[in-house]
């Protein structure tokens, strides 16, 4: 059966290669301990919610789990044991509504249960299972400003239930939707009408419209979007650009992307698979740069691909299949972060794969794996997939395992550069490292290719507009206004034979003229490295380049 499509899509796409180059890590940072300290867990879902973020697991002995942070601080459990009821073994789908989380649990024994926070207490909204013990699996959408719960019933077909309010639930559409052969079923809100997209072995998938009776609109003619079989097995519906698409799953020819026309007319939009009968399903979807990525879902060693599609019957494939390792077996989640986009591979062999796609059309391999093919998972094969979340301004990875924070390798601009060469033979450098969140207070800077033994110091001030050579100076400082100077014990360094030196800044401490002051989210913030050189065998000083951060 198909993966689960952790981006509420099955996708499509046709022709031109990206550069895919290889691996260059970056830095990330465990924030998590494995498991939450529990080893059933399995971290499936996340969620932001009052500024903080929620990562809900699965876990067959206990019951689910859901744990918060708010990127500070340690992570602390917000609900164990399934909500009381061990049954609860997985918590499936997230939502913010109303102000509160609302989450929606998996329950193979009394039918799955929806759990809301308001911040201080979590409360049961629905009769398990909404009255029915076979609705044990389903998914939260909130569209419209309305709350929706679907329920997956392998027995008597799926449901839609709207959230009325405190723990009430009205059945907008049961029994399949009229056809109870319809096992799962997912929606999404198009012209003001409700559109449901099925699953159905059977009979194919279905899109109906406007689920407000038992049944609704059955807006696809024959089955499966094809009146002579069943090949397509399910059928995920998305609005993009004005349009109504369905995505399928088809294990047979390939995935299809159809565009809805109107009443019950649609017209497939690509090529069956993109070309490639592999692509069975589309998984991660994301709009970036103005057009929506897909990646597809592909059988096993094939390798899931990534496309372009900028509307109508255009698709690009924009990376190779796998990324270069047909292990690499599909791409179920694309995230868009910080202008670039964000893929994770599922990989059952030796474990997810992170890459990055940016405006230079490149993707390059961002996790701390081995080069080439292989070395996944953080380190570890059994953390198949990752999925992306944005707290703080910082990239996470949420695997199945633990979850990582992205560090920035190098943050803040650079300004006024290049600087004067020095006894190096080029100009100094100068660098930031750690996070720009003040209330992390965990922002470095580092001066490099320096002459060799050189005394220094950093410099800050709030404006950069000079271009001054101070007397005995051969270097160009291009702070202005204020500008303070770490001079305090241990600020004063030496370059020695790397010809470089590092100092961990105090937020809280940031010198002026007049005295230390405190830095807030919004400053910006330029630094400079001041240091000695020898110019014509006379010594003189020099400075670095200028650099510019703005905290936040």
């Amino acid at each position: 059966c198909p993966i689960m499509n952790t981006n509420r899509f099955s996708l499509p796409a046709l022709a031109l290669l990206a550069l895919t180059v290889p691996c260059a890590a970056q830095s990330w940072v465990p924030t998590s301990a494995p498991g939450f300290g529990a080893p059933w867990n399995t971290l499936i879902d996340s969620q932001l919610f009052d500024d903080d973020l929620w990562v809900a697991t699965e876990n067959p002995l206990n019951g689910a789990e859901i744990w918060r942070t708010d990127g500070l601080t340690a992570w602390t459990a917000s609900s164990t044991g399934g909500f009381g009821d061990f049954e609860n073994r997985a918590i499936v789908s997230s939502e913010v509504f109303g102000g509160n989380l609302v989450v929606l649990t998996r329950n193979w024994s009394t039918g799955s249960e929806v759990w809301s926070f308001d911040g201080a207490n979590w409360s049961q909204t629905n009769a398990d299972g909404f009255g029915d013990a076979n609705n044990e699996d389903g998914a939260l959408f909130a569209l419209g400003g309305t709350l929706y719960a679907v329920s997956h019933n392998y027995a008597t077909g799926c449901a839609v239930h709207r959230f009325n309010g405190g723990s009430s639930w009205t059945t907008i559409g049961a029994a399949g939707l009229g056809n109870p052969d319809n096992y799962e079923v997912n929606l999404e809100l198009f012209g003001g009408s409700l559109y449901a997209g099925t699953s159905n072995f059977g009979d194919g998938g279905e899109v109906r419209r406007s689920v407000s009776g038992p049944a609704g609109t059955r807006v696809v003619p024959g089955s499966g979007f094809d009146s002579s079989g069943s090949d397509n097995e399910y059928a995920s519906v998305r609005a993009y650009g004005g349009t109504l698409y369905a995505g399928t799953y088809n294990e047979f020819t390939g995935t299809e992307l159809w565009e809805y026309l109107g009443g019950t007319s649609w017209a497939q939009r690509n090529v069956d698979g993109f070309g490639d009968p592999n692509n069975i399903e589309i998984g991660g979807v994301a709009e970036f740069g103005g057009a929506l990525y897909l990646g597809t879902i592909s059988t096993i060693l094939a390798g899931g691909e990534v496309w372009r599609f900028d509307g109508g019957s255009t698709f690009v494939q924009v990376g190779a299949a796998g990324f270069g390792n047909p292990a690499n077996g599909a791409v179920p989640v694309l995230a868009e972060h910080s202008g670039a986009l964000y893929a994770s591979t599922y990989n059952f062999n030796s474990g997810t794969e992170i890459w990055r796609y940016d405006a230079a059309a490149t993707w390059t391999r961002i996790d701390p794996g081995a080069p080439g093919p292989g070395g996944g998972g953080f380190g570890d094969p059994s953390n198949v997939l990752a999925l992306f979340a944005t707290l703080n301004g910082e990239l996470h990875a949420v695997l199945p395992s633990v979850v990582w924070r992205m560090q920035a390798g190098s943050v803040g601009g650079t300004i006024c550069a290049p600087g004067t060469p020095n006894m190096s033979g080029g100009p100094g450098r100068i660098l930031a490292s750690g996070r720009l969140l003040v209330a992390a207070n965990d922002l470095t800077l580092t001066a490099e290719s320096l002459p060799q033994n050189s005394f220094g110091f950093f410099i800050v001030a709030r404006s950069a507009a000079g271009s001054v050579v101070p007397p005995a100076s051969v270097g160009i400082l291009c702070l202005s206004g204020p500008i303070g100077r770490y001079v305090g014990p241990g600020e004063v360094m030496n370059s020695g034979t790397a010809g470089t030196f590092t100092l961990p800044l105090d937020l809280t401490r940031v010198p002026q003229p007049t005295g230390f002051v405190s830095a807030a989210a919004g400053d910006t913030w330029n630094f400079q490295a001041w240091h000695r050189d020898v110019a014509g065998g006379i010594v003189v000083s020099n400075f670095t380049e200028g650099l510019s951060v703005t905290l936040q």
